[in-house]
């Protein structure tokens, strides 16, 4: 197979070789989909007040400490659906790249031909994901010695 042109470079990969690193990919990102939709809708404390509304607390001048907790976990629910969605789009792209991999023959290279524009976008998709990571990671942190109670979910004894 042909080396694939990436980044106006020949590179030593041939694009029927990207079938079983995206298929993996796919498979690790959706594991990890799973894991925190699992979380996210079990999860006690965020559950419980996740569908609290927050200007109706703030106006009724309701216990500070409530209203932290109700803030908290709409934070974190936020924050990972937000990171589910990202994890969606790179599951659904990582299976398009596979499949568009394994099309045509060794002689028949012209149907693998989206496969660099797919490739550009999963860069894109995954310089998106690190700084959604890193954003949400520094703006929690920054938060997070005011959420008592959803600590308590996090740790975790080792």
């Amino acid at each position: 197979m042909p080396g694939i042109v990436l980044f106006k470079r020949r590179w030593l990969t041939g694009s029927d070789d990207l079938v079983l690193p995206c298929f993996i990919l796919a498979l690790l990102h959706f594991t990890l989909l799973i894991v925190i939709i699992v979380y996210v809708t079990t999860s006690p404390d965020i559950v419980q007040y996740s569908n609290v509304d927050l200007n109706y607390l703030v106006g009724r001048n309701a216990n500070a400490s409530f209203i932290t907790k109700v803030s908290c976990a709409q934070k974190v629910r936020r924050i990972s659906f937000g990171y589910v969605g990202l994890l969606a789009g790179a599951t659904l792209l990582e299976l398009t790249i596979a499949r568009f991999s394994m099309l045509g023959t060794i002689l028949n290279a012209e149907k693998r031909e989206p496969i660099s524009y797919f490739l550009y976008f999963r860069f894109v998709v995954g310089i998106s994901e690190l700084a959604y990571t890193i954003g949400a990671a520094v703006h929690l942190s920054g938060n997070w010695d005011k959420c008592h109670s959803i600590l308590s979910s996090y740790n975790i004894p080792i």
